[in-house]
């Protein structure tokens, strides 16, 4: 190789590398799934895509800042102006249950005690809609009705027993949250299975 390729090599190299970071930077983030709070729709262990900048709509999955230094994953529910309740299990925004059916089993695996490295869960679940979107919860809860103040979003983890949501920190303001997830770009349980079935869901 000539000098002047060489040259040309790092400069191709180095306008990449550029090319990458601004993309990482103002395009999307990667944020890990720690918890089963998403369940069955994020898994523990795996790894998201998401979209920076893109307004998020009742029924995206929505990555959150909380100013405590972690990035939160939960399913925006409602928008401001709306009003939340659960009961019995079961979501209702502005008075009208959203539940459109039962979906099928749930399984996973989640981290475990030290003494059990990963513990394997099964629950069964319940298909939402809101307009034309449709996701799988597992149910559970119970939450006062609520309305969301004006400039804020409603969030609620899909695995509704076992989730630190707006129902415990209140709903967060809309300007917090910093994309919308788009899919799973790498799934390991704890138990160590890499998961290659999920890789490359869409949300």
């Amino acid at each position: 190789m000539t000098e002047p390729d060489r040259g040309r090599g790092w400069l191709l190299a180095v306008a990449l590398f550029a090319a990458a970071l601004a993309l990482r930077t103002w395009v999307f983030g990667l944020v890990t799934v720690p918890t089963a709070s998403m369940a069955p729709t994020l898994l523990p262990g795996e790894i998201a895509l998401y979209w920076k900048f893109v307004e998020p709509t009742p029924g995206d999955v929505v990555v959150v800042d909380r100013d405590d230094g972690v990035l939160h994953i939960k399913r925006l529910v409602a928008d401001g102006g709306e009003e939340v309740e659960i009961a019995a299990g079961r979501l209702y925004v502005n008075g009208a249950a959203i539940a459109a059916g039962e979906g099928a089993p749930a399984s996973w695996s989640e981290p475990g005690r030290a003494e059990d490295r990963c513990r394997e869960r099964q629950s069964a679940t319940v298909v939402e809609a809101r307009a034309a979107r449709r996701w799988t919860v597992i149910p559970g809860g119970e939450h006062e009705r609520e309305r969301a103040p004006e400039d804020t979003i409603f969030l609620l983890g899909d695995n509704r027993a076992s989730s630190s949501d707006s129902r415990q920190w209140g709903p967060s303001p809309r300007a917090a949250a910093r994309g919308v997830v788009a899919a799973i770009v790498w799934s390991r349980s704890p138990c160590g299975e890499i998961r290659l079935d999920r890789v490359g869901s869409l949300m």
